[in-house]
């Protein structure tokens, strides 16, 4: 497993950007690859980006987005690949009152649901279990 981090300073001014449109140029924050002693590889990074579809016009929170890395369209967000289902995490943000929410898929509904009891914590073991369990087939 690799961590890279994009060193992307967020400028008071990007900051801004992101709080009115909710996008930004560069906007990676980091990646984790994944690779097995069997050759199979695979790398997951996170963005800030409001998704327009997922959020309420008007709402200026500033998402981790999660997206992949397909070897022949670069990052795509997860919903565009095969085995979305299996990975739990979509999103990460404070809300504008500064409550941490979790966006996940949630297998059973089958649809994308908000966690506001949530913490950082269990979204990091979220993300890694089903990477590892999901992804690579690991107990």
């Amino acid at each position: 497993m690799n961590f890279y981090d994009y060193n992307n300073e967020i400028s008071f001014e990007k900051y801004q950007q992101l709080k009115e449109k909710g996008y930004i140029s560069l906007a990676n924050a980091f990646s984790v690859s994944f690779s097995s002693t069997a050759g199979k590889q695979e790398r997951f990074m996170f963005r800030y980006r409001r998704n327009r579809n997922k959020f309420v016009r008007g709402e200026r929170v500033i998402p981790l987005e999660l997206t992949y890395n397909d070897r022949n369209q670069g990052y795509i967000e997860l919903v565009d690949l095969a085995s979305a289902e299996r990975i739990r995490i979509r999103e990460l943000y404070f809300t504008e009152k500064g409550e941490f929410v979790i966006r996940f898929y949630d297998p059973h509904e089958k649809r994308e649901k908000d966690k506001k009891d949530g913490t950082i914590a269990e979204a990091v073991q979220w993300f890694y279990d089903d990477i590892l369990k999901n992804v690579f087939g690991l107990s």
